[in-house]
């Protein structure tokens, strides 16, 4: 919903940078959200399954996005942003995934990746990549082929392991 925000704001200031093209900017941002619109309802549809499900995020750069989609980030790989877990956090954090049947770790490119595959290691959850970037990848070429990325990889995650498999 922010994005579509953002978009018609664009617009707006580049229609008054350039007056002559106002309504082409105005008709591009409401294209872009009416594909934003019809992807959402797709996305929330598919993500829907996993409504309530937990996960571990790297440190807490995901709430907009599993808040949209239901999902409870049950804890964090870093105790605070760049301070490095510790063994005790990292127990901390085996509980939590055996007690709140957390699902997948999520990470960032530019995380490291030996703790995330650790605790993946210790308790059989994948660690699924995300990405927050347009061009982080070659998948990402865009806002929407960003987040249908993003989505697609963290329904692959969440479906590869059962809830029944956690307990």
């Amino acid at each position: 919903e922010n994005v579509k925000i953002m978009t018609k704001t664009l617009a707006e200031g580049l229609a008054k940078l350039y007056p002559d093209e106002d309504e082409n900017f105005k008709k591009r941002a409401e294209t872009f959200n009416a594909r934003l619109d019809q992807k959402l309802k797709e996305w929330i549809n598919r993500m829907d399954p996993y409504k309530g499900a937990a996960v571990i995020v790297y440190h807490r750069s995901w709430p907009y996005f599993l808040n949209r989609f239901g999902l409870a980030a049950a804890g964090e790989v870093e105790p605070r942003p760049g301070i490095s877990p510790t063994a005790k956090h990292l127990a901390e954090l085996i509980k939590i995934v055996k007690e709140k049947n957390v699902r997948t770790i999520i990470r960032e490119p530019y995380n490291e990746e030996k703790t995330p595959h650790k605790l993946a290691g210790e308790t059989g959850i994948p660690v699924v990549l995300l990405v927050q970037a347009v061009g982080a990848d070659a998948e990402s070429t865009d806002y929407i082929a960003m987040t249908e990325r993003n989505v697609k990889k963290l329904q692959e995650a969440l479906s590869s392991v059962a809830p029944a498999q956690l307990g």
